[in-house]
């Protein structure tokens, strides 16, 4: 069996995709597997190069493969489009994916780190200061300076003392009239 160097996964739902090539860029298999038996293909691979596209349950498969000794790198999918040769199938993304996770130009993601979900999760809490906005009894708005007072107390129209140009043209073209 020829020796294995990279290997692209591309993830499903149930099923993956699972292409693995030499130093040469041969093929030397193209597998498809269920979930549970991707680590137990992955275990009996040599520690080589993996690479995938990253996605919302990528990171969890990322921490898997760098346990077992892998070289892991995600890619974004609109760079690795261009190495699929042929219509689109789970098929021809690994093997775009291995072929991809190859150059040496490719922008790759970064990799999350232990603590990262953690501190992603807070970034969806509201921000303190406008906690206390939304509390505050209904929908504020947040202009260029800071929140925006209640639409009430922000009523742009001028009030009937006031003797704006505008207004004095209005009033003097309909009292013309």
């Amino acid at each position: 069996m020829k020796e294995i160097t990279r290997v692209g996964i591309d993830l499903g739902k149930h099923v993956y995709q699972v292409c693995a090539m030499d130093a040469a860029g041969a093929v030397v298999f193209q597998r498809q597997v269920k979930a549970p038996r991707l680590m137990e293909l992955m275990a009996r691979i040599e520690p080589c190069r993996v690479g995938m596209e990253a996605s919302g349950g990528a990171h969890r498969w990322v921490e898997k493969l760098i346990e077992l000794g892998h070289d892991v790198r995600m890619m974004s999918p609109q760079f690795v489009r261009p190495y699929v040769k042929s219509n689109k199938s789970d098929y021809h993304d690994a093997e775009a994916i291995c072929e991809a996770v190859s150059r040496p130009t490719m922008r790759f993601v970064a990799l999350l780190d232990q603590g990262a979900p953690s501190i992603a999760a807070g970034a969806s809490q509201p921000r303190a200061g406008s906690a206390s906005l939304a509390q505050a009894g209904g929908p504020y708005m947040r202009g260029p300076s800071g929140p925006l007072p209640p639409k009430a107390a922000r009523d742009t129209r001028p009030k009937s003392g006031d003797r704006s140009l505008a207004w004095n043209y209005c009033s003097l073209r309909d009292s013309a009239a």
